[in-house]
């Protein structure tokens, strides 16, 4: 993935990934990316890893419509229920289950507002016990 504001890569390896994201091939091509977008998606790739357990995946996928460039981080995590999905991008948020996990529930938050500042928009899909999708929309051009 290129960074076009700074013309080189960001790197996506989160600390505990242990193998387990997979870009789809295109993946590779380039995105729409400004300062801080490495940031945001690195927030959202971080939160799957940490919530993926051992033996699952991560997928990362690229689609390049007409106006946006759409970008899906999909696991297979414990998933989120409707009913919290619109507090997780609150500031500090964070799920009563999760907190002997790392984190104090901004990068959620980080993240929506950098893709906003941008003109884009974060959706999520998600349900419990069958992960979630995360997809990211940036402006073209």
């Amino acid at each position: 993935i290129t960074h076009n504001a700074l013309h080189r890569p960001i790197n996506f390896q989160p600390r505990q990934d242990k193998g387990r994201i997979h870009f789809s091939r295109f993946a590779r091509f380039f995105i729409p990316v400004m300062l801080w977008t490495g940031e945001a998606l690195f927030n959202i790739l971080d939160n799957a890893v940490k919530y993926t357990p051992a033996g699952g995946n991560i997928q990362v996928s690229v689609q390049s419509w007409e106006f946006y460039v759409k970008i899906n981080i999909t696991d297979s995590g414990k998933g989120i229920s409707e009913s919290r999905q619109g507090m997780i991008f609150k500031r500090f948020y964070r799920e009563e289950e999760v907190h002997d996990v790392e984190g104090i529930g901004i990068g959620l938050y980080l993240a929506r507002e950098i893709i906003s500042m941008q003109g884009g928009y974060i959706r999520v899909t998600s349900a419990l016990g069958s992960g979630s999708t995360f997809s990211v929309f940036l402006p073209r051009g």
